[in-house]
């Protein structure tokens, strides 16, 4: 009779609540979702593509003298370090002569070289780019008699030296070439153009056969040749 008594004053109303508490807690457990999850992008895989004509001067320790250099350079990015930071590969190939020279008795050295950079760039931002390479060096004279071509020198193909390259190139208006080729703004051939203007600077050192080393710094600007003809084919193919 006692446990009747203190149960009696909740009454009809009393019971109700203490029927539908344990609905409300179950509406507010969480509803189960799928979570979609994209994956990941592969770090290594083609990300941006520059084919540079450069021109600049100079100046050789070795010799005391002037230079100008002429030369093409080509990086391929194909590894993602981060957001902003990828690796490339580069392949160049330079001349360096002394322009004050008279032409019929004008030197010069020519190098193909190969190695590796570190480019920076976040989107709506310029590109920084430091590349090493190492390659043979090839020497060359304007006034040299020329040869017979049904006579095979192997002297001309001989190596006669060596030489390493450390080059930092900054492009102020830089864009990649996936982003221009996406942009559907109007101006893009214009964008492309600028995208691929640079400046540069360098410095080499050189190890000859004639037991002359010495390095020489350069600096000068570039124009990427390579984003200027594949921007409006990756263009077209997309439309």
């Amino acid at each position: 009779m006692m446990m009747m008594r203190r149960i009696a004053p909740l009454g009809p109303l009393g019971l109700l609540v203490l029927a539908l508490v344990p609905c409300v807690a179950h509406a507010r457990k969480p509803l189960p979702y799928v979570e979609i999850v994209q994956p990941k992008q592969p770090r290594l895989r083609l990300l941006d593509v520059r084919w540079s004509i450069q021109v600049g001067g100079g100046f050789a320790l070795g010799q005391r003298m002037p230079v100008l250099s002429v030369a093409q350079v080509g990086h391929i990015s194909f590894v993602e370090l981060s957001r902003a930071m990828q690796l490339h590969a580069a392949l160049a190939t330079t001349g360096v002569f002394d322009p004050t020279v008279p032409r019929s008795a004008r030197r010069g050295v020519f190098g193909a070289d190969f190695g590796l950079g570190l480019s920076r760039h976040v989107a709506g931002g310029p590109l920084i780019a430091a590349t090493f390479t190492t390659g043979p060096r090839w020497t060359s004279s304007v006034g040299d008699r020329p040869r017979d071509p049904e006579v095979i020198d192997t002297a001309a193909w001989r190596v006669d030296g060596w030489g390493i390259v450390g080059q930092v190139d900054a492009y102020p208006f830089y864009a990649t070439i996936p982003a221009l080729a996406k942009d559907r703004a109007r101006g893009r051939i214009a964008r492309s153009i600028a995208s691929g203007l640079h400046v540069w600077v360098a410095g080499r050192y050189d190890v000859m056969r004639d037991a002359s080393r010495a390095p020489t710094y350069l600096a000068g600007a570039g124009f990427d040749l390579g984003r200027t003809i594949l921007v409006p084919i990756m263009t077209s193919v997309r439309r």
